[in-house]
């Protein structure tokens, strides 16, 4: 009489072992994989941002350039501090609209 079942006890295990061995390498692998998506999303907001400032950077050594420019200079402070020049008289246009819509409320 020769048993067989401690060999189907064996092979029970050791597929118990091989489908756990390869469950661990699956959720191994899967982290990673998720590591080199977050990686590489960002990397794509940093390139985004480098592009961004390259741009401002741009922007910035033009305006730098144009603060050289006399006739630029005179321009942007008759806009911005709403200088005149002497015997000038400045004229300011006031929105009457708005004025109108805060005394109908």
């Amino acid at each position: 009489m020769v048993r067989r079942r401690p060999q189907k006890s064996k092979n029970r295990v050791f597929k118990l072992v091989l489908l756990l061995v390869t469950a661990i390498c699956i959720c191994i692998l899967a982290r990673q994989e998720y590591q080199i998506y977050q990686i590489r999303q960002e990397k794509e907001a940093t390139r985004q941002r480098l592009e961004q400032m390259e741009k401002n950077n741009s922007a910035l050594e033009a305006e730098k350039q144009n603060l050289h420019n006399p006739a630029y200079i005179e321009k942007l402070a008759r806009e911005e501090y709403n200088m005149v020049k002497k015997n000038e008289i400045p004229v300011f246009i006031v929105d009457n609209e708005k004025d109108s819509e805060q005394q109908n409320k």
